[in-house]
């Protein structure tokens, strides 16, 4: 059992991944944290999905792990993986629907934070007539209604993302939203692209 753990499943969030190979090979948080020489706080974090390892902490944890060699680099590129930008949910985080994302958002004191940031992302469909305007209308009021500060949208599928990557001569002119700017999709590092294509694409309220 613990061997066949050893690999990373694809789609597997790395906090949960993290927890079972630690629980596979029978060790403790505590053990954990001592044997890679961190605080216990930082695994519980990192489990929880709170924060990423450092570049240090996750190659002592390659090793601690087990992993097998053939898959360090990919160990340390999800390891390594951002969460997400602002408060918007980690990308594929949010199953239901953007309503569900901006009542969880306003939960937290956005007064205390100096500022705020949530990203969604709807498929052009969503908007494609009156109805569908008129729900983006009630869910930007609804959110600034329970004290929300900031929210802005990308209105694109991946299908678009993914052509404007491998034809950027033809989407020159495409233009999303990145964190508290704009940007021309093309003109994105690669990391930034495919980041942005992740995001959850709402197919409804």
């Amino acid at each position: 059992m613990a061997q066949h753990q050893r690999s990373v499943p694809a789609g597997t969030p790395f906090g949960i991944w993290l927890r079972q190979r630690r629980k596979a090979l029978d060790l403790t948080q505590e053990q954990l944290a001592a044997t890679i020489d961190v605080s216990l706080p930082t695994i519980v974090k990192i489990e929880a999905g709170q924060r990423r390892p450092s570049r240090q902490v996750a190659e002592l944890l390659t090793r601690c792990l087990e992993v097998p060699p053939e898959e360090q680099a990919a160990f340390m590129r999800l390891a390594r993986t951002p969460l997400s930008e602002g408060v918007s949910p980690v990308q594929g985080a949010d199953r239901r629907g953007p309503t569900a994302v901006v009542r969880s958002v306003a939960k937290m004191d956005q007064a205390r934070t100096g500022g705020t940031l949530l990203n969604q992302k709807l498929t052009p469909a969503l908007l494609a007539n009156d109805e569908g305007l008129d729900h983006l209308v009630q869910l930007v009021r609804a959110y600034f209604r329970l004290d929300g500060h900031h929210i802005q949208f990308n209105v694109v599928d991946a299908d678009t993302l993914r052509a404007a990557q491998k034809n950027p001569e033809q989407y020159r002119s495409l233009i999303v939203r990145v964190a508290g700017y704009s940007d021309y999709f093309c003109d994105l590092s690669k990391a930034l692209q495919e980041e942005i294509i992740a995001r959850t694409a709402h197919e409804g309220f």
